[in-house]
């Protein structure tokens, strides 16, 4: 698997962890005491007293060490085994490749299995795990064993020989139509056979007890557990009975015929995510037409918009000491833009999603979601991360030993941390200091954008099917929506709603019609959605060594740069574009 297909399946991750449960099954006393037992026994917690009273925020509390270490252990194994699964893979003939995944041979079954552990969103989880390490719960660790567990059941009943016994076979089936060094490559099933090994022995015994406690309310060994919760843990891990591979005949691969299952199909989201520049490049065009001149299309240069959007927006103090490396800049600015296209959706009538559909979302949900929007810049922006740099900047500006006092590192740290826990999670910087997070909210932005990225993407595809199913033309059932093709309505212009008013009617062949808003909205969020969660973005381009602005000579903070005097004519002497 490629770089770029892991990334094509981010989003989809992200919706699978979102629809796994929040909370932990109830558990009378007697159980606790099994369950306190059993994870002081496996080192997952450190009691003092096994079965002394416990209150309401030590219950279910795992111990730091286990987070710090045993789960390194575990993660760094899973590593090395994805590695050389894939290496094994990557020496293959293509059209043995091809199979995996798609025929029903055992081998070709364990190969996808083995290779499709999620390496990259693990190390993610894990880093936010170990951020919080002092103050963790099995609740808070639902998403990580749920990662990891899931490729893990599918293979856990081979056991190590079956398993190792395949890995030999597979070998002997493909290496004389390899050009790949044959000790190397076996020196490579070796390896895999080892850690494979280490996963089955340590791992699946390590992970189940928390395992258990997610999906059960009894505490019993790890066979008995396997035989009589199947039902529950395939139902977690989003599994079929299918989907579990069990020893059975090993059939050398027909190269002549063709595949017998065909991949799944992708969903419209997953599509467009696939397809991700495209959607991008559509909401880059749009922002550029709306705000020409603003540096859009070049982003990877990451040109100071400051000047630009503050005569605009007029945004609050601290804005205005980001620098133009920092991506909250662009990030912020978006939420904005964002900010001014929702508050024409309160005309749109919203429906709640089915189970059928790739995002659920509750009537009230939607409401209160996009009324909510605002909240996100203000509080967890304006009021916890502006507040907090433009304090440490005047303070290092006033006090010339500040800078390097215990203090000022732990609080520019910590203003780092909140960048990377709220906005941008593969956000990488050069403070050595973690400090403890404090959670801002149930959501954190990144993963509040994705889902409301998600939400408009989907709505947009359904516009797109309903003009197609409608012979090119408007009027037909939009799903989601029940009045897609009413002129939409803003109780008070903004500077974005005028900007999108004029390109739409100059442009759109929808008008200005809530369908349009709607695709418009799905744009943005979808580059906003890209400069956040994507790692690959230009937002992640290079490591952030300082969040504001500095004097390169003297290192002394900048509070402001003149702000461009003509943002208000540049719409009005620039042709709108699509």
């Amino acid at each position: 698997m490629t770089d770029n297909s892991v990334q094509q399946n981010d989003s989809a991750l992200f919706w699978e962890l979102e629809s796994l449960p929040k909370v932990l099954p109830a558990i009378d006393n007697a159980e606790r005491n099994n369950f306190d037992k059993l994870f002081a026994s496996t080192g997952i917690t450190r009691h003092a007293k096994l079965f002394a009273q416990k209150t309401v925020e030590d219950a279910d509390k795992v111990s730091d060490y286990f987070v710090m270490n045993t789960l390194n252990d575990y993660f760094m194994h899973i590593q090395k085994f994805t590695a050389v699964i894939k290496r094994f893979i990557s020496a293959m003939p293509a059209a043995y490749q091809h199979k995996i995944g798609r025929a029903p041979n055992i081998q070709l079954r364990v190969l996808n299995a083995a290779s499709s552990w999620k390496v990259a969103a693990l190390n993610d989880e894990l880093d936010n795990l170990q951020m919080n390490a002092k103050n963790m719960t099995v609740e808070k660790m639902i998403p990580f064993v749920y990662m990891i567990y899931k490729p893990l059941l599918q293979m856990l009943f081979l056991g190590e020989s079956t398993f190792n016994e395949i890995l030999e076979k597979t070998f002997t089936e493909i290496h004389d139509k390899t050009n790949a060094n044959l000790t190397q490559l076996h020196g490579t099933i070796e390896e895999a056979k080892l850690e494979w090994n280490y996963i089955i022995r340590a791992v699946s015994t390590g992970i189940y007890p928390l395992l258990m406690r997610i999906c059960s309310s009894y505490c019993v060994g790890m066979q008995e557990f396997l035989d009589t919760n199947i039902t529950r843990l395939l139902a977690f891990l989003k599994l079929t009975k299918e989907d579990i591979i069990l020893p059975g005949e090993f059939k050398p691969v027909d190269f002549s015929t063709p595949d017998l299952t065909q991949p799944a199909k992708l969903s419209a989201y997953a599509e467009t995510v696939k397809q991700a520049n495209m959607s991008i490049n559509s909401g880059l065009t749009l922002l550029d037409a709306m705000f020409p001149e603003a540096g859009w299309l070049n982003l990877e240069e990451m040109p100071d918009m400051f000047p630009y959007y503050q005569p605009l927006f007029g945004f609050t103090e601290g804005f205005n000491v980001l620098s133009k490396e920092n991506p909250l800049q662009v990030a912020v600015i978006l939420m904005r833009i964002i900010e001014d296209l929702l508050s024409g959706c309160h005309t749109i009538d919203f429906l709640a999603t089915n189970s059928s559909c790739p995002v659920q979302m509750k009537a009230e949900e939607i409401e209160r979601t996009l009324s909510d929007w605002y909240l996100s810049r203000m509080n967890v922006f304006e009021k916890e991360y502006a507040a907090s740099l433009l304090d440490y900047v005047n303070r290092i500006y006033s006090q010339n030993d500040y800078k390097t006092s215990p203090y000022a590192i732990k609080t520019l740290s910590s203003i780092m941390w909140l960048q990377k826990s709220e906005f941008f999670p593969h956000l990488k910087f050069d403070l050595s200091y973690i400090s403890n997070e404090t959670a801002y909210g149930s959501m954190p932005v990144f993963k509040k954008v994705s889902r409301l990225a998600h939400y408009f993407d989907w709505l947009s595809d359904n516009i797109n099917e309903s003009i197609k199913v409608n012979s090119g033309s408007q009027g037909g059932f939009v799903a989601g929506i029940e009045n897609p093709w009413k002129k939409f309505s803003f109780t008070i212009e903004n500077i974005s709603s005028s900007r999108l008013t004029s390109i739409l009617e100059a442009n759109s062949p929808l008008g200005t019609t809530n369908a349009s808003l709607v695709k418009a909205i799905s744009e943005v969020f979808s580059v906003l959605d890209w400069w956040m969660n994507n790692p690959k973005s230009y937002a992640y381009e290079s490591e952030l060594h300082l969040p504001y602005r500095s004097d390169e000579a003297t290192g002394e903070p900048i509070f402001s740069v003149p702000e461009r005097k003509d943002v208000f004519n540049l719409l009005s002497r620039s042709k709108p574009k699509r």
